[in-house]
């Protein structure tokens, strides 16, 4: 087979559609959320909110947060498009699931 990935699509009980995907010599788990709204949608009154919104979202749990992916040799980070927004982070795979629950 040409491509050595496994992709998997399951729908959530909130209708999130998410996509998994894995490589049995990867080291390193990762997540990314992709919101469809961007800066297009910033109120004419309030330029930029959108991007704001990027660095609020984890207010309160950031220290723990970036504690737990940082300090594991992980990465996070975001971005702001003109219609979208995401998020995402590294970690190592046994610690995917405490990340996932920040």
């Amino acid at each position: 087979e040409c491509d050595p990935w496994d992709y998997r699509g399951l729908q959530l009980s909130n209708e999130m559609l998410i996509v998994l995907i894995s490589h049995p010599n990867i080291d390193q788990a990762a997540a990314a959320l992709d919101v469809s709204i961007g800066s297009l949608a910033n109120p004419r009154d309030v330029p930029g909110i959108a991007h704001f919104l990027e660095h609020v979202l984890f207010i309160g749990s950031e220290s723990e947060y970036k504690k737990l992916v940082e300090g594991n040799g992980g990465y996070s980070n975001a971005f702001t498009c003109s219609d979208h927004t995401n998020y995402y982070f590294a970690i190592i795979p046994s610690l995917l699931p405490d990340a996932l629950d920040m």
